[in-house]
């Protein structure tokens, strides 16, 4: 054997285990304490007054964990032994004596070694040892890997090891000398040894109603053979009625056969759950030819655990529908133990205001009820019924759904549909009349008037053609989503009118469970329709006054109201005046008329004058709400070409063989461009050319200079042409000009005397 500690600090210095017992610890004596060195074997109490008084009187008993035990030989037996105080509480550092009693059979093979010094223990022999009680707690580890074997020992204990390899009885006392009692001071124990070995049943558990056999199995401890007619006892103590091999009682005693079985089948008398405790004991049988009576070799307990099935069953149902919707009620059967349910039977009786349709798995409806057949289901194992029904009226339906089985086993559920029918309704609404420029703000609103849920609402929306949502959409769909009952949801959509007429605009609303509500708006559109004419003439010389008439008219079927009329003043024109309160601002002529109600005309005028040549464009615009117009007109301003010629000199008179410059200034006085000048010079007898220069060049032939055709000549605008000419003969003479233009096809004339000497 070994022992391990559960305290590191197992080992302990003799001073320490001194210090404790002289603190006054209750579990420790000081007239224990020994001296240090060689073990001591002799002298089991100290040698004052240990032999003649009461030397420890902490120490009050001493016990065994067992004073009868039968076991296979060969075996190790572990006894343990605990030494207590007035208290019941162990006491450490007592000596334990350990004796097995002459004459019988047995030894002792190992011993609590624990302790220092002369507090260890020994083995005098196999028949006498010597232990002391421990001071910490600790394993006795039997070596091997299952740890089930081993032997857990408090302070204040101390163990034990016996064993025989022969059949027989062990007579073991265990004596405690510093317990004063001499009747609480020792303790003996029986230990019969058989070469035997049994293997008893293990603890079953199967269904009620049903039954199981329990087989115990005796044999040699030391080959293993078995052993027959070996009697094997069981005994019910307790738990469910029952009997053993159909109903021969609640104990029966069994042979074991050739094999070394002994076996004993146990039964109810009425299916029920609960647990079995039984007894099983192996007695050997008397031997008569050796006198040997039946011994008991070993007794052992068992258990029998009987487990019903169970069933559980849970129905659900949506907690709403719509009127008319199908709609499915689970109805789920489990079987929650670990035994089979056998002939399961589900009932579902349907309430009246609820249409049977369909199940899954199929059942049978009759009279208001029905039934399925699911039989057998397993262990741990479930089954789901899906029951479809539907709903006409409104309220609230339930019922119970039941499951039987065998044994009286049953479960029921409830479960509870509240039917509801909610109903949309539609409305749209649009003014019914406005003007062709107004926005008109058309509304629809969705309402639910029933008793449910209206869920996943949908809009459809048609604006009528002609006119345009400002988003630009005509048809439009609008998610609403679910309408609580009572609920509504009010959407708007702005459209433009394109022209005057009736619209029609339309909505359909449509839900969950085929609902469906539509409605329409219409929308009558006015529109003013404006003309505007003007008149004035066509034409005006720079300087003079025109006078122009705009008349407005409404051809429309509503009024315009707000209406204003505007001219421009053209550039080459300036304002002089205007009738019906017009003004003037910002190059503009304006007036304000205030409502122009439908065939109604107003004409206004003004006059403008023209002040510069050209052709004067103006527009003229009558604007109202929702309407308009505008109009054009031109009048050429025309301007007055005016030439004037002067021709002189520079020197007068001149010498014969003196040339004379003649300077010929062209001037347009008028208000019109004079175009395509021509300038031609007519020299006398007696005069010679000798050059010419002026805006255009000269050409000489004979007696006649020609200058080359001058464009244009601005109104005010000035050219200077000179002539030099060389007198060659004497004499008084005229110098000739002529200028020709476009405006003045017949030519200006003028002529310059000259004195020739």
């Amino acid at each position: 054997m070994r022992t391990g500690s559960k305290n590191t600090l197992f080992a302990v210095a003799a001073s320490a285990i001194a210090v404790i017992g002289i603190t006054g610890c209750s579990i420790f004596h000081p007239s224990t304490l020994t001296p240090t060195g060689m073990i001591v074997r002799t002298h089991a109490k100290p040698v004052n007054t240990g032999y003649h008084g009461d030397w420890d009187p902490n120490a009050i008993q001493v016990s065994l964990d067992r004073i009868e035990d039968t076991t296979p030989v060969s075996t190790n037996q572990v006894y343990v032994a605990t030494i207590t105080d007035n208290n019941g509480t162990p006491l450490a550092g007592r000596r334990v004596e350990w004796m097995i009693a002459e004459g019988g059979i047995g030894d002792i093979i190992e011993i609590d070694e624990t302790g220092l010094s002369d507090g260890r223990g020994y083995k005098v022999n196999n028949q006498y040892a010597v232990s002391h009680t421990n001071f910490f707690d600790h394993v006795l580890d039997r070596g091997t890997d299952d740890p089930s074997d081993d032997i857990y020992l408090q302070a204040g204990q101390s163990w034990c090891v016996i064993s025989s390899p022969t059949e027989g009885t062990t007579h073991l006392t265990a004596y405690a000398p510093a317990i004063y009692n001499w009747e609480n001071n020792k303790v003996l124990a029986t230990h019969n040894w058989y070469d035997v070995n049994w293997d008893t049943p293990k603890a079953s558990t199967d269904a009620t109603g049903t039954s199981n056999t329990f087989s115990t199995y005796v044999y040699k401890h030391s080959n293993g053979e078995p052993l027959q007619d070996y009697i094997v006892r069981y005994e019910i103590l307790n738990g469910p009625s029952g009997s053993f091999n159909n109903g021969t009682g609640q104990v029966i005693e069994a042979r074991t056969d050739v094999g070394g079985i002994a076996t004993a089948t146990i039964s109810q008398d009425t299916p029920f759950e609960g647990i079995n405790d039984i007894k099983v004991t192996v007695i050997r049988p008397a031997d008569i030819q050796c006198c040997s009576p039946t011994v008991k070799i070993a007794e052992a307990m068992t258990q029998e655990t009987w487990i019903g099935p169970k069933i559980h069953l849970t129905k659900s149902a949506p907690s709403q529908v719509n009127c008319g919707e199908q709609f499915i009620i689970p109805i789920t059967v489990s079987n929650t133990s670990m035994v089979d349910a056998h002939n399961v039977m589900v009932n579902n009786p349907l309430p009246s205001g609820l249409e049977y349709v369909s199940s899954s798995p199929a059942g049978s409806f009759s009279g208001g009820n029905i039934n399925w057949t699911l039989g057998t289901l397993p262990a741990g194992s479930q089954q789901t019924i899906n029951l479809t029904v539907s709903a006409s009226p409104t309220g609230q339906f339930g019922s119970y759904a039941e499951a039987n089985a065998d044994q009286n086993i049953s479960d029921r559920d409830f479960a509870e549909t509240n039917v509801v029918c909610p109903q949309i309704t539609l409305s749209c609404n649009a003014p019914s009349e406005v003007s062709a420029c107004d926005m008109i703000n058309y509304t629809i609103t969705v309402r639910n008037n029933g008793t449910g849920m209206a869920e996943n609402v949908q809009i459809s929306d048609k604006i009528a053609q002609g006119l345009i949502p400002t988003n630009g959409q005509s048809a439009q769909s609008f998610n609403v989503g679910t309408l609580s009952p009572g609920e509504s949801q009010t959407i708007t959509i702005q459209a433009q009118p394109q022209s005057a007429g009736s619209f029609v605009s339309s909505a359909v609303a449509t839900a969950n469970g085929g609902l469906v509500a539509e409605d329409s708006a219409t929308t009558m559109v006015n529109q003013p329709r404006l003309s505007i004419t003007k008149s004035g003439p066509d034409q005006r010389y720079l300087g003079r006054t025109a006078e122009f008439d705009i008349t407005v008219t409404n051809a429309g079927d509503t009024p315009a109201v707000n209406t204003t009329i505007t001219d421009s003043v053209p550039t080459g024109m300036s304002f002089v005046s205007a009738d019906n309160n017009g003004s003037f601002t910002g190059g503009q002529v304006r007036w304000n008329i205030t409502r122009l109600a439908p065939g109604e005309s107003r004409t206004v005028s003004h006059k403008l004058r023209a002040t510069g040549s050209g052709i004067a464009r103006s527009t003229a615009y009558v604007k109202s709400k929702c309407a308009d117009a505008s109009t054009s007109t031109e009048t050429n301003i025309m301007g007055i070409g005016a030439l004037l010629v002067e021709v002189k000199d520079m020197e007068d008179p001149i010498e014969v063989g003196d040339n004379q410059t003649y300077m010929i200034s062209l001037k347009n006085q008028g208000t019109a461009a004079l175009t395509s000048l021509q300038v031609v010079c007519e020299m006398p007898n007696g005069q010679q050319f000798v050059q010419g220069n002026g805006p255009t060049n000269a050409q000489n032939a004979g007696q006649k200079i020609t200058f080359a055709q001058m464009p244009t000549l601005g109104p005010k605008q000035q050219a200077t042409f000179r002539v030099t000419v060389k007198a060659t003969q004497k004499g008084d003479v005229r110098f000739k000009v002529w200028v020709t233009s476009d405006q003045s096809p017949e030519p200006v004339m003028e002529t310059e005397s000259t004195f020739m000497y």
